[in-house]
């Protein structure tokens, strides 16, 4: 009984910053508005481009697909969304009989697509949600990195299953950028884990353990991986996406904002990705 009172207690610290940890940063707002609202519950008279059987009926867009038809889709320009590094994009979304295409994609989505002065889509991150079978309103958002060679962004939803409904309402899109107390936080809770590294590091005498090269090597990448500049990590991610999507675009993918089959007579841009 001693003992298992003497592994809690050493234990037990740890286990309150991890919690600590845990509950800060999903409850803490690491983005802050950066500028005024770009697009804010467009009407569907704003739309660039549309396709198929759309209605929008009091601000919800309703996009339907019969087995056989045309998929439905509509594109709206965000107005300066190349300005900022930032936007994040909101929207509620309800999908009802939605039977998924050929590809997992092939669903409802609410994109955000950018493309570059040769009107020529960006590969990478784009999607915010793709959702298929049927739900209620479902609220989602994602944050997204403009790309130095956007011209422009276009907000795209769209439905591109075999058949089905999916409503849309509440779009907006909006630039914002990291809090500066965000750092603060970073700097704060990375410290708290390096004085715990240090205090367990003697404690628990892992430098008498076998494995000791090991451990430490796991503590080094652990506290490395958390003082690397988020700047870095999302690049190194954003790398990744990119290049894959590069690779699915010189095979013969398609702009996700374009899910129609492939002509010979469509501009070089409306190929659907991945």
């Amino acid at each position: 009984m001693k003992d298992w009172k003497e592994k809690l207690k050493m234990r037990l610290p740890a286990m309150v910053l991890l919690a600590a940890t845990l509950l800060f940063w999903g409850l803490y707002e690491r983005y802050e508005p950066a500028g005024p609202i770009l697009l804010r519950e467009p009407a569907l008279e704003d739309a660039v481009r549309q396709r198929g059987d759309v209605m929008d009926t009091n601000g919800v867009f309703r996009l339907t697909v019969v087995s056989g038809s045309p998929t439905a889709s509509i594109n709206f320009t965000v107005p300066e969304g190349s300005a900022y590094n930032r936007l994040r994009v909101r929207g509620d979304v309800r999908v009802d009989g939605v039977e998924k295409g050929k590809y997992p994609w092939s669903c409802a989505r609410l994109l955000l697509v950018q493309y570059d002065e040769s009107n020529e889509w960006i590969p990478g991150h784009h999607g915010v949600v793709a959702l298929a079978g049927s739900r209620g309103w479902l609220s989602c958002e994602d944050i997204f990195e403009t790309d130095l060679k956007a011209a422009r962004a276009d907000l795209v939803i769209q439905q591109i299953g075999r058949s089905g409904s999916a409503s849309f309402r509440n779009l907006r899109v909006e630039p914002v950028r990291l809090r500066t107390s965000f750092y603060v936080w970073q700097a704060l809770f990375v410290l708290l884990w390096l004085i715990m590294a240090v205090v367990y590091f003697g404690r628990c005498r892992l430098h008498r353990r076998r494995l000791r090269i090991l451990i430490l090597f796991n503590t080094v990448a652990i506290i490395i991986g958390t003082l690397m500049p988020e700047k870095w990590i999302e690049t190194t991610a954003g790398y990744a996406k990119v290049e894959a999507a590069r690779l699915m675009h010189a095979s013969g993918s398609r702009d996700p904002a374009d899910a129609a089959p492939r002509k010979s007579s469509l501009p070089k841009h409306s190929a659907e990705h991945r």
